[in-house]
């Protein structure tokens, strides 16, 4: 009996033990399942966090024109070049007032552009892949590539090579030309010259130096002497036409005259030219796509004001004024009452004018085209005699007293005049032809201050190195 109860007991202890284990284990279970429950929790919170704060912003749509789609983040990579690499936000709207501008001045340079892309071509002509190349070269500081990059061969007198089929030594098959410059002659009328090396400068078959049945083929055969002396052909090592050895320029760039010239295709320039792009586009985070579109508009948007230009001629009639600047109206009628009675303009101007530089040189503002002048001003000076002295004109929180100093119907125009009289012509050709494309933006606060901050850290990289 006392045996059944000590067995009893002791397997009773043994029950509660293996309960106490299995609960222990759950416990264990549920500490490690809550911590990974908390640290998923975690992870999908910092998950959501960056898509929200990293992932959405910069693919969030801001801006469509015509048929192009811009997200914040192409927003900002064009702020961003503008301001580091073009100098700022300027443009046609002036420097911008401050950060707070930034998205707003970036967005209207690309609704710009697409006024540019879509209207500017019927004026201008389209912009082509050689043109932006060009305008990149120049702006590197590189040599603008010929057409064909091959093309080039130049005779004595500094004229391009030209050959039977249009092209300049194209595919380095072409015949080199002569010392006078004149293009060698296709001896056999196959519309080649030279291109296996059978044609020669006269007109007659060049000489197979080697006897292997072809002439200049690389350059170890006769070129286009017309003695039949072995010259080498241009295509391989360059030779004139009076036998002396010239770098031809899709070989070694030399002229005729035995002096280098760089060619793009010899000397290091297109591998210049395309590291230069691509530390461009590393620098600037901009696509090719992005660079091609922003150099085409600044090419349409440089021809539209030389065009402009073009339009006004060398002379306008003009106005010489002299000002005497206040702040108070009253003021301004007793310095125009008092040279009207007599005073000098001049002295009144150094006595009384806010303006300091005019103060120096007695209120003598130079000469101004009439078109030029701001509406206001120009109705009320445009029919003032010389000597004649308008009523005072409100500008801002000034008044100003103008007295006419001189006056002519003919006056040549300078650089300067012509360049704004192209900047208002330049306005008024984008307000014209805006209302043609069409235009939808969608920038919200959030966006905006996006692409402020993103601009100002980007800018801040870039020139920090």
């Amino acid at each position: 009996m006392g045996g059944r109860t000590r067995s009893s007991n002791s397997q009773s202890a043994g029950e509660r033990r293996r309960d106490e284990l299995r609960a222990a284990a759950r416990r264990q279970r549920l500490i490690v399942g809550g911590a990974v429950g908390a640290l998923l929790i975690a992870v999908v919170i910092i998950g959501v966090g960056l898509y929200v704060t990293q992932y959405l912003p910069p693919r969030a749509h801001v801006l469509t024109t015509g048929d192009r789609d811009y997200d914040a983040g192409a927003v900002a990579r064009r702020g961003t070049y503008h301001l580091v690499f073009e100098g700022g936000l300027a443009g046609r709207y002036g420097q911008i007032g401050g950060l707070s501008d930034i998205a707003r001045r970036a967005t209207d340079l690309l609704i710009d552009e697409e006024v540019l892309r879509q209207r500017a071509p019927a004026t201008v002509g389209e912009v082509t892949a050689a043109d932006i190349e060009a305008a990149l070269r120049d702006r590197f500081g590189l040599s603008v590539a010929a057409d064909d990059p091959l093309d080039a061969d130049v005779a004595d007198d500094g004229t391009p090579t030209v050959d039977a089929d249009g092209d300049v030594a194209e595919d380095a098959e072409d015949a080199d030309v002569a010392g006078d410059g004149t293009p060698a002659v296709d001896a056999d009328g196959d519309g080649d010259v030279a291109e296996d090396g059978d044609d020669a400068g006269d007109g007659t078959p060049a000489v197979d130096a080697d006897g292997d049945g072809d002439v200049a083929e690389d350059g170890d055969d006769a070129g286009a002497a017309g003695d039949g002396t072995p010259a080498s052909d241009a295509a391989a090592e360059g030779d004139t036409g009076d036998g002396t050895p010239a770098s031809d320029a899709a070989a070694e760039g030399d002229t005729g005259d035995g002096t280098p010239e760089a060619d793009t295709a010899a000397n290091g320039d297109d591998a210049a030219y395309a590291e230069a792009v691509r530390d461009l586009l590393r620098a600037s985070g901009l696509s090719l796509d992005e660079l091609d579109a922003l150099m085409s508009a600044q090419i349409l948007i440089g021809r539209l004001r030389d065009g402009f230009r073009a339009d006004f001629g060398a002379t306008a009639p003009q106005l010489r004024l002299s000002r005497v600047r206040v702040d108070d109206e009253e003021m301004a009628d007793e310095v125009r009452d008092r040279a009207l009675a007599g005073e000098d303009f001049g002295a009144l101007a150094q006595e009384l004018s806010l303006d300091e530089q005019l103060r120096e040189v007695g209120g003598d503002l130079g000469w101004f085209p009439l078109e030029l002048l701001p509406d206001e001003l120009a109705a009320t000076v445009s029919e003032l005699d010389v000597g004649e002295i308008a009523p005072p004109v409100a500008s801002g929180v000034f008044f100003d007293v103008y007295l006419v100093t001189e006056r002519d119907s003919e006056r040549d125009l300078d650089d300067a005049s012509l360049a704004e009289f192209a900047e208002l012509r330049l306005e008024d050709w984008f307000n014209a032809e805006r209302g043609a494309v069409v235009v939808e933006l969608e920038l919200s606060p959030d966006q905006e201050q996006w692409i402020i901050d993103r601009v100002v850290a980007d800018a801040t990289r870039i020139a920090s190195g």
